[in-house]
């Protein structure tokens, strides 16, 4: 492991220590040391690393940031509940400035809940959704479409299992920008337990709203969530932003 100099206030060094000993912060770049903490007299103008020559790792117990993340989903809400609840609602989203949305979502119930559906800006109209399905079970595969559903189906709690608490699973990347239709593709599991997986479905989506900007996202079944059920919602953003969670208790 190369061994490099430390630079102190307030300590003279040889001028022999400032050849090429900076390899550790970047090819010759010098951090400003001001007190305890790396700065500079202006701020926003020091970069680590350059579009050509990247750093590798960075190790840190604490990252602030104030500005943009690009070029990731970034983790914008999770709720995990701690007591049953009729629905999950996450509002104070703005799909036109997110863009894309990944879904992510652990469900556990006591009774069979037929489909966990997802309602936009709270819409449970009929006319608004379409549905594609491609489910597998077992050997077999089956296909259908549907255009007179209330919402964007996510997935399902069968009540026919021997458990007491029923769990599925789910993700979906929807589309969200407003000028288009809302599209999504949706993998989902469930009747599934132990070693057991029941049946594994590929959901196309789509709420036919081109107008409106997305700002709540409503998670709902025929009954009621466990604790332990867990979404989390992923933004295609390059801005990370405080969002609000609204729990409907039962």
């Amino acid at each position: 492991m190369s061994t490099y100099t430390s630079f102190i206030k307030l300590t003279t060094i040889s001028a022999d220590d400032m050849n090429n000993n900076f390899n550790h912060c970047f090819a010759g770049d010098w951090l400003p040391l001001s007190g305890a903490t790396l700065t500079t007299d202006t701020t926003e103008t020091l970069d680590m690393g350059s579009q050509t020559d990247a750093w590798n790792t960075l190790y840190c117990n604490n990252l602030n940031i104030d500005g943009e993340i690009t070029k990731a989903f970034n983790l914008i809400a999770e709720v995990t509940l701690s007591a049953t609840a009729s629905a999950i609602e996450f509002d104070g989203l703005n799909g036109d400035k997110d863009e894309v949305y990944l879904i992510v979502g652990r469900i556990k119930a006591t009774t069979g809940m037929a489909t966990v559906s997802l309602f936009i800006n709270e819409d449970s109209n009929t006319s608004n959704y379409g549905r594609q399905y491609l489910t597998a079970q077992s050997s077999a595969a089956s296909a259908f479409r549907d255009t007179s559903f209330n919402g964007m189906s996510m997935t399902y709690i069968d009540g026919g299992l021997t458990t007491t608490s029923k769990n599925a699973f789910f993700s979906v990347v929807l589309y969200s920008k407003a000028g288009n239709e809302r599209l999504g593709i949706v993998e989902s599991q469930y009747r599934s337990e132990g070693t057991f997986v029941g049946d594994t479905t590929l959901i196309g989506v789509i709420w036919n709203n081109t107008a409106s900007t997305v700002t709540t996202l409503k998670f709902s079944g025929s009954a009621s969530f466990e604790a332990d059920t867990n979404i989390q919602i992923w933004a295609k953003t390059t801005t990370i932003t405080a969002r609000s969670i609204t729990i409907t208790e039962t």
